[in-house]
């Protein structure tokens, strides 16, 4: 069979493999959590592609980023295949048919190594590790940064192999482009130094400071994009200080992180799109890591000569997972799928190259069935997985089943239940996290409001008085507890004496006129209840309730 033709069955077979694993995100639904802010809460993508669009992309931060070019991406579905969530499903599973076919290709020409390169990209293309990124339609910017990475790479390889300016030109645009869809692809410069040691062999043929003068406009560009990343943060309050999260604290969990994400990628059966938030500093846990780590490195250090895929493989996980190991602290998330889509290749070289020259000749077909039918039990892993994408309901209630002290995912499902308005589920996800937390104030009025939703009037009037004690400053608590103590039988007194104070904190809330009237009504005080019911029609003419109110009682002095 000629390589052209052995070359497009793997591609197929790949697409092929792709396609069954990723069929049903054609039905799943927008999530609500960042696809709002990235999609179809976000006026300028929902408008679709036009200049005042494409200009804001390029000259606003928006969801604590600069990704003009994903907000591009998201522009150009919305004006071809409009509003609906299937078409930008499968546009993302497009990008990562697109990634795969360039990790083969690129591994291939790098290396020699025909079907290392293809088991290599057969991982990459079917590990359950990466749904996360294909299936979600926020992580667009990870697929298109990766696909702009692995280009880049391509030119560089180009380059050295021919050495015309064309190709150098070409992957100083491509980073560029990488920057321009998301900030990970910091680490470019490093990774082609990895590179040009193995497997391109440049050192030390080429002396070092060679090699890295030449990367001087990447280097340069990688700084570009981490002071624009500091700067988004910042701008979004979402970038957390050393006083928040001292550095010893981060750098614990950093090296924890690497052992998690490696138990992931062996062993992906508890994946889920939030993971428990660690409040507590893992010094001990990180020691061992930390051995662990060391231990690999010293042993690919010494066996660098022989095989040098090892070294390799550890650096470049390593290396390129440091924008995202929590070092730098942005937001609740610090270990997620998603932000092993590129790190994990390292891995799976150093595991693929390991594996085949660990293997004797004669045991080759067997290695062959027994690789088939691990990427056969990874499809199904992933297929499964695929599954919980359907919505964000069924998203993130299996994040909480799999994961129960996940305080973050029992709360937007939580949330998401009682926005669908099943205030019995949502009842449930909010016990769950009050019984890990239990001053957790927000959660207990949300709470609150489930019971008084479901019938059970005194027990959200319980959690309401208890949010308000535990947070005076916690508006909404004293707010609720006020307007449902409003009807409640004996409780108009408190009612009035609590939702007056919340209107002297706040006198925008002027709804509550129209319940300290309902609450004095009750008591029996007809006038100054008419007086309550008139000071809410002068804000709100249109206030129903208030007007009835007011009809009711007659509008006499």
């Amino acid at each position: 069979m000629s390589s052209t033709k052995r070359t497009l069955y793997v591609v197929l077979a790949l697409l092929t493999a792709i396609v069954v694993v990723y069929s049903h995100v054609w039905q799943c639904d927008f999530i609500d959590y960042d696809d709002n802010n990235h999609v179809f809460a976000n006026e300028h993508v929902w408008g679709g592609l036009s200049s005042a669009n494409v200009v804001w992309a390029f000259t606003h931060f928006h969801a604590s980023q600069w990704i003009p070019l994903t907000w591009i991406s998201f522009m150009v579905d919305i004006s071809a295949f409009g509003t609906e969530p299937g078409p930008m499903h499968l546009v993302n599973v497009a990008f990562h048919f697109i990634n795969t076919v360039l990790l083969f290709g690129l591994l291939w020409r790098m290396t020699g190594a025909y079907w290392r390169s293809a088991c290599v990209a057969a991982l990459f293309a079917l590990h359950p590790i990466n749904v996360e990124t294909v299936a979600w339609i926020t992580e667009r910017k990870s697929l298109i940064n990766t696909m702009f990475w692995l280009m880049a790479i391509c030119c560089h390889v180009r380059w050295v192999e021919g050495r015309r300016a064309l190709w150098y030109i070409l992957a100083v645009l491509c980073m560029a482009m990488g920057v321009m869809s998301k900030a990970m692809i910091v680490t470019l410069p490093f990774t082609l130094l990895l590179i040009d040691v193995w497997p391109l062999r440049r050192f030390p043929a080429t002396p070092w400071t060679r090699l890295l003068v030449e990367k001087i406009p990447l280097f340069l560009l990688s700084a570009t994009a981490c002071i624009i990343q500091i700067k988004a943060g910042i701008a979004s309050q979402l970038l957390w200080t050393t006083e928040m999260v001292p550095i010893p604290f981060r750098l614990a969990c950093a090296a924890e992180n690497v052992v998690h994400y490696v138990g992931s990628l062996v062993y992906p059966t508890k994946l889920a799109i939030q993971y428990p938030i660690v409040y507590k500093a893992p010094y001990a846990s990180a020691a061992w890591a930390c051995a662990a780590i060391g231990m690999y490195l010293y042993f690919s250090w010494r066996w660098r000569q022989r095989a040098p895929y090892l070294l390799f493989g550890g650096l470049w996980f390593l290396g390129t997972m440091v924008p995202v190991s929590g070092i730098v602290r942005a937001g609740d998330a610090v270990f997620a799928d998603r932000y092993s889509y590129v790190p994990q290749i390292g891995f799976f070289i150093a595991v693929v190259w390991s594996i085949a020259a660990l293997t004797a000749p004669r045991f080759r077909p067997a290695l062959a069935v027994a690789t088939g039918c691990a990427l056969a039990m990874l499809s199904a892993l992933s297929v499964r997985y695929v599954s919980y994408w359907t919505d964000t309901a069924t998203l993130f209630t299996h994040a909480s089943a799999t994961w129960p002290k996940s305080i973050r995912a029992q709360e937007l499902a939580g949330n998401e239940y009682a926005r669908t308005k099943n205030f019995k589920a949502a009842a449930h996800h909010y016990t769950s996290i009050l019984a890990v937390v239990p001053h957790a104030t927000k959660i207990r009025n949300s709470y609150g409001i489930s019971l008084a939703r479901i019938g059970d009037l005194e027990g959200a009037i319980r959690e309401f008085r208890q949010a308000a004690k535990d947070d005076p400053s916690l508006l909404a608590a004293r707010y609720n507890l006020g307007t449902h103590l409003a009807v409640q039988p004996g409780g108009s007194g408190e009612a009035v004496s609590v939702l007056r104070q919340v209107l002297r904190e706040d006198p925008t809330l002027t709804v509550l006129h129209y319940w300290v009237g309902k609450a004095l009504e009750a008591e029996g005080n007809l006038d100054e209840a008419r007086e309550e019911y008139k000071k809410r029609l002068l804000s709100n003419p249109a206030d129903i309730s208030a007007t009835v109110a007011l009809g009711r009682l007659g509008s006499a002095s």
